[in-house]
Formats: structure tokens, C-alpha cells, sequence
């Protein structure tokens, strides 16, 4: 034995010896700020714990039942749980017959003299630990007697401890007090009818819950259905007493019952909802106590397995609910973050009781389906639609997006016979709904969910839409928000197609000269900026920004030019010709070769062609793009109209080949050499034998 070891060894002896001040100054340690200090004692700790566990079980039963320290009691209390926990380090089977009963004497013994409540909790909880691993086993018979006694008692303080155990013992080893059914619904009755303290009606509400869920069919759980008025008097005793934070207590309680064994409630089901939804509409109560009732009545609906179609037979508090739910959304704030948010500030001017609505109006029509929720809502949303206040307008669109994304089906429906009232009060806000509201409406029309509408309400809803987004687009400043409508005008016409008319491609087209005609004053105005003598780096970092806005803004243009020509064919070139004047050729090529090449048309692709051709003849090496990036599209598609059969005229077929000679010409042999061995093996082959004559 080393000297290091036997140093050791002596220090454990002295702590383990007599004098409990040694052990007190060992727990002191384990406290301790100082590393260095903290790791000894652990050290300590260990080494007795391996070699003396039944001293060192005592020595922290005394210490936990005679110290006038509360740190150290309450450190005792900690660390016998953790020593007499069933884990990989369970020490109970270690210790002698003797120790174990004085440990379970003193144990009793500290829960009737221990004064400190949340040492009592601690001391509570290794009681249970302990318990839950021997009484099994019959290996602590004094134990349930005890408890029936401290709960019939006169001390509070003892009531409150039994039950917290029944609690935890219910948790971890229910079947072992399933024998006792019968007096523990005694215990339960008596105490949650009768007992004015909050504590142990609430220590009560929790075992007598954890019980419930550990019983294992219905005949044992309906024996406690006459405790539960109890129950929920408790939790409006404690409101009525402005309590709120034990009624908050019994509330989580509650929701937990809800959602483990809801057809508990189900014979008493309008009284306890009605007295939810009373607390969620009381305004002079706290908002966590109002969220929690509303939790406790969604987590309900939420019980479909378990419960299927319970809340849908009470229509009546399902609108009751979904008023209230209106109510929270109405808590929200024009932040003027909001308006130039980025992913950091998209939440801005939204309050918990705001977010709290949206999220539970969400899962309230996942849970409960179209069949149920629609109907309420169509009774509700139409007097927020018709409000003059901006906040009940806001309210009802994000209402109609939950219910859109809830209810698959019925929410498409709902918002397909409600959109013209919602564009024509609120065109701003709708801006991201509206290709969501079209495309519903157009898959509600092809699975006949319209309620009889056919196509020609699609065509009615798109002459809604297309207008108030082109109108929205000709009144919004800012580049960011433009370039976001310019993305929602695309996603609709794509949803459209031939359903906008002449009229309306007009419209787009005038208004798409506009953007980029205020893009380019945009741009001249920056240029200036640029020039000007305070311009400085922060300057210059702000131009590189609003640059790529700009960008993005004609991303989305030739994303829209892309879409037209898809769609209308040869019919847009006209307008796209007429367009052309104002693009250069770097925002006109994407949307132009996406089409291409067209083959199902053969007169539309004689057209299309050619016009690629001239395009190609005016813009020159423009047309390539940065880094040629271009090239290997356009090279493909005269590829395949040259390699076609009948896709282009004869003038047409010999313009590209000398267009693409042109390119022999001017482009880097690698360049051209890299583009053409991208394409089929027969189109290289046509293209190599035309290049070489």
C-alpha cells in the first residue's frame, strides 16, 4: 500500500468514526465551489461508499436526521436517494439486515420530525426511490401503514408527504398498491372533499391521478368517478382564493389526466369543459392559467385514439373554444420590425397569447377535421372578415391558413367560397396565401369537394387574384416585397395557366415594364450614391445589398416571362417581343431557353425558332452570359432542332448553323470542345460533321 493510499484510507476512517462533525465537513465539501476541493471529497465519498457502504448509509441517515443545517440535511437526502436508487450502482443488497432497518426507521422517523418543506420533498423522494424497489418484494412492511396513518393524521405536513409518495409509488410501481384500491379511494375522497389546504389537495390531486393511469381497465378506474367534481373543485377553489399558481398546479395535473385517460371524463365531460373554457374567457386571470385551460380542452380533442369523438359531440364549446382562439389572435402589435423583417425579426409584434391561438387553432382542425371546425368557422370568420379594425382582418387570414393546412380538404373548400371577400378587404396581407388559396380551390374543384363549383369558379377566383397582385405589385416601394409578389403573381399563374385571359397578360406585361423601369431609376440612383463624397464603406455594403434585392427582383421577372411563354406559346411572343426593348439579353435568355426546345407544335416551334435565332443574331455573345453559362442550353436546343424532324424552317436551320460556326469562331476550342460533349452521342456526331464543312 502506497502512502498516497493509506492517507486515504485514514482520512475515511476519522470521517466514518464517531465525531459526525468530520462526515458534516465531508458533505460541506461535496458543495463546494473549489474543483480541487469538490474532487476530493468525491474521491472520499467513493472510496467509503466501496469499501464501507453501511457506514457511510448511517452516517448520512444521521446527518439528514440530526443536523441543524439545512444544506447538509438536504444534500443528505440527495445523496441516499442516489445510493439507494435500483440502478448500476444500487446499494441496498449491499448493505447488512441491521443497517437496512435502521435505514428505514430513520427514514420514518425524518419525515415526521423534518420542519423544511423542501427538504421534506427531498427526503419524500427517497423514500420512494427506496420503496419502489423493495416493497415489491415485501421489503418494507411498515411502510403503507405509515402512510395510511400520516394521512388520516392531523398534521398537514403529513398528509401532504403520503400522498406525494402514493404519487411517485403509483408512477413506478402501481400493481403493488392496486391492492389497496379500496382504501385509497377512501383516502382520496376524504381528502380532496374535505381538506383546506391547497398543498395536500393538490399532493392528493396528483397521486390520485397517477393512480387512475396505473389501473388497467375501466371497472377499476370508474370506481373514483365520484372524485372527480373533487377534483376539479380543487381547482377552482384555488382561483376562487386567487391562487393561481396552485391552480396552475392542478391545471398541468388535469391536462395530463386528459391526455393518458381521457374517457375518464367522458360521463362528466360538459362540466369539466364548461368550466375550462369559463377559466380560458376570464379575462382578470393570469394568461399562463387561461393557456393552460385551453391546453387541457385541445389536448382533449387531441385524444382521437383513445378517445374517438368526444369533443366533436359538444358543438357548442367547440365554439366556445374557437371564439376564444379568434380573441388571442387579436394580441398582436404593428412592429414596425415586422415590415423589413428577416428570419430574426419574422415574429415581431407577436405575443404569447398570440402564438399561442395560432398554434392551437392549428392542432384544434388537425384534431377535429373539416366536418367540425368549417362549419364554425364559416359562422365566425365572416364579422372579423367585415371589421374596420386591420388586427380582425390579420386574425381571420392566419385563422383561414390553420385551418387550410388542418383540414386538408375542408379547409381548401372554406377558403375557395370565402377568397373574393377576403382580396377585396385585404390584398397586402393575402399576398403569400394566394397561390395557396388557388391551388386548394383548383384540387377541391378536380376531387368535386367544391360543393358543385366547376372550372369556371377557378377562372371567377384566378380574375380575383391575378388583378389584385398585379394591382398590390403597381403599389408596393420596397424591392424585397416586390420581389416576393412577383414570386406569388408566378406561383399563380402557373396554378392558372389558360385560365388568365389576354387582358390580364396585358396587365402583367405593362406592369413588369414599370418594375424594371424603376429598377433602372433605382439604379442610376445608387450609382449616385456611389459617387458621392461622404460614400463609405457602410455605404457600400447597403448598395451591395439593395443590388442583390434588385437581382432577386428580376429573377422572379424572367421566372414570370418563363411561365407566359410555357403557357401561351407562340400567342406571348408578340408581347415578349414588345417586352424585350427593356430586358438585356442576361434576364431574357433563362426564361427564354427554359421552353425550349418546343416539339409537340410544329407550326408554334417553326415560330419560336426563328425567333430564337434572331435573338440570338442580336444579342451576339451577350446571349452567352457570364462565364458562358448559357451556352451549353442554347447549343443543346439547336442541337436538337437541327438532329428534329420538321421543328424549323429551312432558312431557320441554316441560320443556326451558321450561328453556331459563328461560335466555332469566336469561342476558346476547350470551350466549345466542353459544350458539346454534354450532348447526346447523335447530336455530337451532326454537330462535329456540320462544323467541319
Amino acid at each position: 500500500m502506497d502512502e498516497s493510499t493509506q492517507f486515504q484510507q485514514s482520512q475515511l476512517a476519522a470521517i466514518l468514526a464517531g465525531d459526525p462533525s468530520q462526515f458534516e465537513i465531508l458533505i460541506s465539501s461535496l458543495m463546494s465551489s473549489s474543483n480541487e476541493t469538490r474532487s476530493q471529497a468525491e474521491l472520499l465519498f467513493n472510496l467509503a461508499k466501496q469499501h464501507d457502504p453501511n457506514s457511510l448509509s448511517l452516517k448520512l441517515a444521521q446527518l439528514l436526521q440530526f443536523s441543524p443545517h439545512l444544506d447538509a440535511r438536504a444534500m443528505s437526502a440527495v445523496l441516499l436517494r442516489k445510493l439507494l436508487t435500483r440502478d448500476d450502482s444500487y446499494l441496498w443488497p449491499r448493505l447488512s439486515l441491521q443497517t437496512q432497518s435502521s435505514l428505514k426507521s430513520i427514514l420514518l422517523a425524518c419525515l415526521q420530525q423534518e420542519s423544511v418543506k423542501s427538504i421534506t420533498k427531498k427526503l419524500c423522494d427517497t423514500v420512494s426511490e427506496l420503496a419502489s424497489g423493495i416493497l415489491p418484494d415485501n421489503g418494507w412492511a411498515e411502510l403503507l401503514p405509515f402512510m395510511f396513518q400520516c394521512v388520516t393524521s392531523d398534521s398537514v405536513k403529513l398528509q401532504e408527504s403520503a400522498f406525494l409518495i402514493f404519487a411517485q409509488l403509483s408512477q413506478y410501481i402501481g400493481e403493488s398498491l392496486v391492492p389497496y384500491i379500496k382504501e385509497l379511494h377512501g383516502v382520496f375522497l376524504q381528502c380532496l372533499g374535505s381538506s383546506t389546504n391547497f398543498d395536500v389537495k393538490i399532493a392528493s390531486l396528483n397521486a390520485v391521478i397517477n393512480f387512475i393511469q396505473c389501473l388497467n381497465n375501466t371497472s377499476e378506474r370508474d370506481r373514483f368517478q365520484d372524485l372527480l367534481p373533487s377534483m376539479i373543485r380543487t381547482l377552482t377553489e384555488a382561483l376562487n382564493n386567487g391562487n393561481e399558481a396552485t391552480a396552475q398546479e392542478a391545471l398541468e395535473l388535469l391536462i395530463e389526466l386528459a391526455g393518458a385517460e381521457p374517457r375518464f371524463l367522458r360521463r362528466q365531460l360538459v362540466d369539466v369543459v364548461g368550466s375550462m373554457l369559463q377559466i380560458a374567457e376570464a379575462e382578470g386571470l393570469e394568461e399562463g392559467t387561461r393557456h393552460l385551460a385551453i391546453e387541457f380542452v385541445i389536448t382533449l380533442a387531441e385524444a382521437r385514439e383513445r378517445a374517438p369523438g368526444m369533443m366533436r359531440k359538444l358543438p357548442q364549446f367547440i365554439s366556445r373554444l374557437f371564439a376564444i382562439l379568434m380573441s388571442m389572435l387579436l394580441d398582436i402589435e404593428d412592429d414596425p420590425a415586422w415590415h423589413s423583417a428577416e428570419n430574426e425579426d419574422e415574429d415581431a409584434g407577436e405575443t404569447s397569447n398570440y402564438s399561442m391561438g395560432q398554434e392551437c387553432l392549428d392542432r384544434l382542425a388537425i384534431s377535429l377535421g373539416g366536418n367540425t371546425i368549417v362549419p364554425v368557422a364559416s359562422e365566425q370568420l365572416p364579422a372579423y372578415l367585415a371589421a374596420p379594425e386591420w388586427q380582425k382582418h390579420h386574425a381571420a387570414l392566419i385563422a383561414l391558413a390553420q385551418i387550410a393546412e388542418g383540414c386538408s380538404k375542408f379547409g381548401y373548400v372554406y377558403m375557395l367560397l370565402k377568397a373574393p371577400v377576403v382580396i377585396d378587404l385585404d390584398p397586402f396581407s393575402f399576398v403569400n396565401t394566394m397561390p395557396e388559396l388557388l391551388r386548394s380551390a383548383k384540387l377541391a374543384v378536380e376531387k368535386g369537394l367544391a360543393q358543385g363549383r366547376n372550372e369556371s369558379y377557378i377562372k371567377q377566383l384566378s380574375d380575383y387574384i391575378i388583378p389584385a397582385l398585379v394591382e398590390a405589385l403597381h403599389k408596393e416601394p420596397d424591392t424585397e416585397i416586390c420581389a416576393n409578389m412577383l414570386d406569388a403573381l408566378n406561383e399563380c399563374l402557373q396554378i392558372s395557366g389558360t385560365f388568365v385571359d389576354e387582358n390580364q397578360v396585358r396587365s402583367i406585361v405593362d406592369e413588369i415594364k414599370l418594375v424594371i423601369t424603376a429598377s433602372s431609376s433605382r439604379k442610376r440612383e445608387r450609382a449616385d450614391r456611389a459617387k458621392a463624397e461622404d460614400f463609405d464603406a457602410e455605404e457600400s455594403e447597403l448598395i451591395k445589398e439593395e443590388n442583390e434585392q434588385e437581382e432577386d427582383v428580376f429573377d422572379q421577372v424572367g421566372e414570370i416571362l418563363g411561365t407566359l411563354i410555357k403557357t401561351f406559346k407562340a400567342s406571348f411572343l408578340p408581347l415578349f417581343e414588345e417586352l424585350s426593348s427593356y430586358l438585356t439579353p442576361m434576364w431574357v435568355v433563362p426564361a427564354w431557353l427554359n421552353c425550349l426546345p418546343i416539339t409537340g407544335d410544329l407550326i408554334e416551334a417553326k415560330v419560336v425558332h426563328e425567333q430564337l435565332c434572331s435573338m440570338v443574331e442580336r444579342s451576339d455573345i451577350e446571349l452567352l452570359g457570364p462565364n458562358n453559362q448559357y451556352l451549353p442550353k442554347i447549343v443543346s436546343v439547336f442541337a436538337e432542332v437541327l438532329c428534329g424532324k420538321d421543328l424549323a424552317t429551312e432558312q431557320t436551320l441554316s441560320r443556326m448553323v451558321n450561328l453556331l460556326r459563328h461560335l466555332q469562331q469566336t469561342l476558346p476550342p476547350a470551350t466549345l470542345a466542353s459544350t458539346l460533349s454534354l450532348l447526346h452521342p447523335q447530336q455530337q456526331l451532326a454537330l462535329q460533321s456540320i462544323l467541319s464543312t
